[in-house]
């Protein structure tokens, strides 16, 4: 009686998806065939054509280990990260193909129709581009491209190619983080602008109520006025979540990408500034850098984008009520006198927190650093 043999299962479509994302990139750089490089996605497909016209001549190893790891599929969003994280910073702009000026190139351009193309070279009024979505390059007349979209522009903030200058290790890098995240910031300072306009309209309608339903026993305008409250109640509940939404976004962003400029400035700095120190203290210096995304996961960064609405509120208080906006007018004076009083007994106490808390972290890894030799010892 023969054994039967059960069939090879088919690879899943999760796993061959992830192999055409980036182990179809790296299998490419092994074999020197990054020129024949094919791919399903558009933004894949404009990989290699967009380094190459950049001039990107460094170590394949640094391309793999900018790769986004278990991606089914390369998105705008994975073709920008994989190249800031190689050195190459974009910004979009909104603009026609034959628009855009020859020293801006070469850059991505995404048409209304959401076509790829890589923008090579603009010269004797004839544009040469990669089309993704044919991979194939092709020249044209700069006449016949009228198409408006948007092209992403490309700045190299590390010329030396892993090597960067003095002037760009001291540079304002959280700055130029969170410069990357103004247009999201403006949506969420929008956003909460009309969160505070229904948080003034709710009680103006309850007063409306009072002065034109119950004063006068009219009870005709009530539905109507009920209506407009639930819709009010319903708009600031959707934004609020939307507002939720993007901060958690914006955080898990800022983590990831504070974590790896942090760890690439304790590479770049001398060997002595890192040598004086344990492994458990370094790590411990960089679990510090939580508490930014704490900022934008917690109440404080609420807190912040609420702030600059308080006048508004003020202001409609001294119009309804006249001399009684002078009562937190005057709170908000005495909170700004005992924070200032407080601040450097404060400052001493954060100080004093986290060291501690860095003496606990330490403490901690040095801890299970032995437990480990001893398992290992065993």
């Amino acid at each position: 009686m023969t054994d039967l043999v059960e069939p090879q299962q088919p690879e899943t479509s999760t796993t061959q998806q992830y192999k055409d994302a980036s182990e179809h990139f790296a299998e490419a750089l092994r074999n020197k065939k990054t020129d024949e490089f094919s791919s399903n996605s558009p933004y894949a497909a404009c990989l290699f054509p967009i380094l190459k016209a950049l001039g990107w001549k460094n170590v394949e190893r640094e391309l793999v280990e900018a790769l986004p790891h278990f991606a089914e599929e390369i998105d705008l969003v994975d073709l920008r990260n994989i190249l800031v994280n190689i050195g190459y910073d974009s910004s979009p702009l909104s603009t026609q193909l034959n628009q855009l000026k020859a020293e801006l190139y070469p850059s991505i351009f995404i048409t209304a129709a959401n076509k790829v193309y890589v923008l090579i070279s603009h010269e004797n009024n004839e544009i040469k581009y990669f089309d993704a979505q044919t991979e194939k390059i092709v020249t044209s007349p700069a006449k016949d491209l009228g198409i408006p979209g948007v092209a992403y522009l490309f700045t190299d903030k590390h010329a030396s190619h892993g090597m960067p200058s003095s002037s760009d290790i001291s540079a304002n890098w959280f700055g130029d983080l969170t410069e990357r995240f103004r247009k999201l910031i403006f949506h969420l300072f929008g956003m909460t602008f009309v969160i505070n306009i229904v948080a003034l309209l709710v009680p103006i309608f309850i007063m409306v109520i009072y002065d034109k339903v119950i004063g006068t026993r009219s009870l005709d305008s009530l539905p109507m006025l009920l209506s407009g409250v639930a819709i009010l109640i319903i708009t600031d509940l959707i934004l609020r979540f939307l507002r939720a939404k993007i901060l958690g976004a914006v955080a898990g962003r800022m983590d990831y990408l504070i974590g790896v400029e942090t760890f690439k400035k304790l590479l770049h700095l001398p060997p002595i500034n890192t040598e004086r120190s344990t492994v458990a203290a370094q790590l411990a210096q960089l679990k510090q850098f939580d508490s930014v995304r704490d900022f934008f996961t917690g109440s404080n960064a609420s807190i912040v984008l609420e702030l600059p609405f308080v006048f508004l509120f003020l202001v409609v208080i001294a119009v309804l009520s006249g001399p009684i906006a002078f009562i937190p007018l005057f709170m908000i004076f005495a909170y700004i006198v005992a924070g200032l009083l407080l601040i450097p007994k404060i400052n001493r106490k954060i100080s004093r927190s986290g060291k501690a808390r860095t003496n606990k972290q330490t403490k901690d890894v040095n801890s299970n650093i032995l437990g480990a030799k001893r398992n290992q010892g065993q």
